[in-house]
């Protein structure tokens, strides 16, 4: 029932935001910032990073918002739009370090004051996980996305979600027994 009226709550304001309503749009970011702060982190891996795609986040969402067809959309749509820029600040940072290595290559580091056991040893095979397959593990058990909210945030098929998911999670679970030997 308290589901029913969360939802109910953030159509509204979505609405009222729609209207010319500043102060639910205030209202609508002071719910949603910390989700979407917490998404951008969990791609990007960056504190200040995280930062600036939730912002930049928010300047778009309040540039289109008045275009979003569905209210009960929003949580969906405001997800692809910060999960894809965490996205496209990978891929920067990525061509960055490329650029200043003078190679295409991707160079990870371990954390030295990580703990140790097996939590560990699955911190260490997560990081050898291509980029989708983090996205997709952290969305479906981090933030408790079912694969079809998956599939509408990073406009995917629920085939390719699915799929996706299953090559992450056996991935995962292989370097995590290689790593265990």
């Amino acid at each position: 029932m308290n589901i029913n009226k969360e939802h109910i709550l953030n159509e509204l304001l979505v609405l009222k935001t729609q209207d010319g309503d500043m102060k639910a749009f205030s209202l609508l970011v002071k719910r949603w910032h910390p989700a979407l702060l917490k998404q951008a982190y969990r791609i990007s891996g960056n504190d200040d990073a995280a930062l600036d795609i939730a912002q930049d986040t928010w300047q778009v969402i309040a540039k289109g918002i008045y275009k979003l067809q569905s209210p009960a959309a929003f949580k969906t749509w405001s997800f692809r739009i910060v999960s894809n820029k965490a996205v496209n600040w990978i891929r920067n940072q990525q061509k960055q370090r490329a650029i200043k290595n003078g190679n295409n290559e991707l160079m990870l580091h371990e954390d030295q004051d990580e703990e140790s056991g097996d939590i560990h040893l699955i911190q260490v095979a997560l990081k050898e996980l291509p980029e989708n397959s983090k996205i997709i593990l952290s969305m479906f058990y981090m933030d408790d996305h079912s694969v079809k909210e998956i599939a509408q945030i990073l406009s995917l098929s629920l085939g390719t979600v699915k799929s996706r998911l299953f090559y992450a999670r056996k991935t995962l679970k292989e370097k995590f027994e290689k790593f265990k030997r």
